[in-house]
C-alpha cells in the first residue's frame, strides 16, 4: 500500500514564498525606471538672481572657465540658506581664506540619471559636518561674503558627476537654471544674444532651420546639457544655451 505523504501548511507556505517573484520563461523583464529629474527647491528668502550663470567671461577666464558657473541669488548677510535637495553632505570648508568660496557647504543627490552635486558659496557660517543626512529645505548655514566675493549673497553651483566635454562649463559643471520650478518654465525667456534655431541638440549641417536675431520672447519647454528646446513664434527647435544667451522675462 503506498504511503500517504502528508503536507504541511508551513511547507506549502515556504514553498509559495520562493517562486513569488520568479518570472515566467520567455517573459520581458520590467523596463528599468526613467530617469529621475532633479527639482530643486530655491535656497533663499528672495527668489531673485543677481548673475546668471555663464556670463561675464571677462571675470572668470583667470580661473579657467569660460564664465560664471553657477547662479549668485540675493541673500543679505545672516540669511538663511537651506539645503535645495535631499541629500548627504560631502565637504565642508570652515577656514574663510582656504577656498574662492570661502565657508562653504557641498552635496550629493544620488538620482536615476545620476550623481548630482550642489555647492553653497560664501556662508558666514555652517554647522552641518560631513555625512550629515540633510533634507530639501533644511537650514545648512548662513549668507555672507567670505572667500572671492564683494557683498553678501549666495553663490550656487549644479554638477553632474561625468558629464565631461558634453558641458559647456568643465569639472563637470551645469547649467541649474532649468532644475528650479521658480525658473522653469516660468514666464518666458527672451533672445539676447543670436543664435541659430536646430532640428536637434547638435551643430549639423542638415540640422540648421534658422538663425534667431536677439529680441523675440520664446518658451523654453526641455534641456539636454547646453540645448534648450524652444518654441519661437510657433517654431519648435534646439537653441545652444550656454546661459548668457537667453534671458528670463
Amino acid at each position: 500500500m503506498a504511503q500517504e505523504r502528508v503536507l504541511r501548511v508551513s511547507d506549502i507556505e515556504a514553498l509559495i514564498a520562493e517562486k513569488a517573484f520568479l518570472v515566467e520563461t520567455g517573459t520581458i523583464p520590467p523596463p528599468n525606471p526613467e530617469p529621475e529629474e532633479l527639482t530643486l527647491l530655491w535656497p533663499t528668502k528672495y527668489k531673485v538672481v543677481t548673475q546668471w550663470y555663464g556670463i561675464n567671461a571677462h571675470l572668470y577666464s583667470k580661473f579657467g572657465l569660460p564664465g560664471h558657473e553657477g547662479l549668485d541669488m540675493r541673500a543679505p548677510m545672516g540669511d538663511e540658506i537651506y539645503a535645495v535637495a535631499d541629500g548627504e553632505v560631502y565637504r565642508v570648508e570652515v577656514d574663510a581664506d582656504a577656498h574662492n568660496y570661502g565657508i562653504h557647504v557641498r552635496i550629493k543627490h544620488p538620482t536615476n540619471r545620476g550623481l548630482y552635486k550642489s555647492v553653497y558659496a560664501h556662508f558666514m557660517e555652517t554647522d552641518i559636518r560631513v555625512g550629515d543626512n540633510v533634507k530639501r529645505g533644511q537650514i545648512i548655514g548662513k549668507a555672507n561674503n567670505t572667500g572671492n566675493s564683494y557683498g553678501a549673497h549666495l553663490h550656487f553651483t549644479l554638477k553632474l558627476e561625468g558629464i565631461g566635454d558634453d558641458s559647456f562649463m568643465p569639472y563637470d559643471i551645469v547649467n541649474p537654471v532649468p532644475y528650479f520650478d521658480d525658473l522653469w518654465p516660468g514666464n518666458g525667456w527672451q533672445v539676447a544674444v543670436g543664435g541659430n534655431l536646430r532640428s536637434r541638440p547638435e551643430v549639423a549641417s542638415d540640422s540648421l532651420i534658422r538663425y534667431l536675431a536677439p529680441g523675440p520672447i520664446v518658451e523654453a519647454r526641455e534641456f539636454h546639457n547646453d540645448w534648450w528646446k524652444i518654441v519661437v513664434n510657433g517654431t519648435v527647435g534646439w537653441f545652444w544655451e550656454p546661459g548668457y544667451k537667453l534671458s528670463a522675462v
